[in-house]
């Protein structure tokens, strides 16, 4: 039998589980009993920096530990960021982990032209201070483009 997480460790109002195909929030009280959610201890200490698919390739991982460091972390780790700026993070983190490293960069650069939905999230994390996608344009930009997508 696999070992458990004591449910202590871990923040219930950070996790969100899919329950039924709808989304279960540890917080929600109409909701089953939080203790009955049983996570695998993973293998290695997990950091915000190092939560990929374990299909990720280096390249994708490189792409994630890079918008992590850069706008993902700061908003996830703040203690003042808003839990729908945090959700909207989650959710695009989801998002990029679902596609190989061409459309993460495609991700990022669809995000920069601004789409509706994204012309509006990046308005809230001006709004609350944080860096956004644009201000990591010039590195991304150096550091992602063709020739290190056309590598093995």
């Amino acid at each position: 039998m696999m070992p458990f997480f004591p449910r202590d460790q871990f923040r219930l109002d950070e996790i969100q589980v899919i329950a039924d195909g709808a989304p279960f929030s540890g917080t929600d009280q109409n909701a089953r009993s939080p203790s009955l959610l049983k996570l695998p201890r993973p293998s290695h200490p997990i950091t915000l920096g190092s939560m990929h698919p374990p299909a990720a390739g280096r390249k994708e991982r490189e792409i994630m530990d890079f918008l992590h460091g850069r706008v993902f972390d700061p908003i996830l780790q703040s203690p003042v960021a808003s839990e729908k700026l945090k959700q909207g993070v989650r959710y695009t983190i989801m998002r990029m982990e679902q596609r190989d490293a061409e459309g993460m960069v495609q991700y990022y650069w669809s995000a920069i032209i601004g789409t509706e939905r994204s012309i509006g999230f990046a308005a809230l994390m001006r709004r609350e201070g944080f860096g956004r996608f644009e201000e990591a344009l010039e590195e991304f930009r150096v550091r992602f483009d063709n020739d290190f997508l056309r590598q093995p």
